[in-house]
């Protein structure tokens, strides 16, 4: 699917998605994007730790009309929401990331959030809340940063594992040798996973 994911900890299993041909539009459908998964284990945890990363159909760039690319997104999520839930068939702890295409599009936003179901925990949305534990180390031009980037990170806790964001950064936002090693910003995210110490 034209992703990669690497991890320090062992990888149990991969888990690849690539989007159908009809779920595409325009330009976008000259690269291989869809939805790579992995089930890490982790030591000490009591439960695998499942990482997912994605690449949505984009919208002016694509060269086909709104309309078009926003119908190629949204199916795109509805596959990639289809796909982690077949995979994650118990409540285990998932972080997710990826170009996912938003930024200032109302209409796929809305989108994305209604087709999870209204449970999104999205980073920066989180970090950027004083009253939440999370250090940013990112300079945000808005206090609606998901709404002004392409990336972004989440999670979802599991049933014993608790997944939290407590540090955020911005990563490939800086020219190296005069030249920009990314047409947009990066994401580094510090998680803190915890779970109740059971007696032996």
């Amino acid at each position: 699917s034209g992703l990669l994911l690497s991890s320090n900890f062992p990888i149990v299993e991969l888990f690849n998605q690539p989007f159908a041909q009809w779920e595409c539009g325009g330009l976008d459908c000259l690269a291989n994007k869809g939805v790579l998964m992995a089930e890490l284990e982790v030591p000490g945890l009591p439960d695998h730790l499942m990482l997912a990363t994605t690449h949505f159909n984009s919208r002016g760039a694509s060269r086909v009309s709104d309309e078009r690319s926003l119908t190629a997104h949204n199916l795109q999520v509805d596959e990639a929401n289809e796909f982690i839930e077949s995979v994650v068939t118990e409540p285990l702890p998932i972080i997710w990331g990826g170009d996912v295409n938003m930024r200032h599009a109302d209409d796929r936003i809305e989108y994305f959030i209604e087709r999870s179901g209204g449970n999104l925990n999205e980073v920066s949305s989180f970090c950027i809340d004083p009253a939440n534990d999370c250090e940013v180390r990112i300079q945000w031009e808005s206090d609606t940063p998901w709404y002004e980037t392409q990336d972004l990170q989440g999670w979802v806790s599991g049933k014993r594992v608790s997944v939290s964001p407590i540090r955020v950064e911005a990563m490939f936002d800086e020219p190296q040798e005069g030249i920009m090693p990314s047409d947009h910003n990066g994401l580094l995210v510090h998680y803190r996973l915890s779970w109740p110490i059971t007696e032996k």
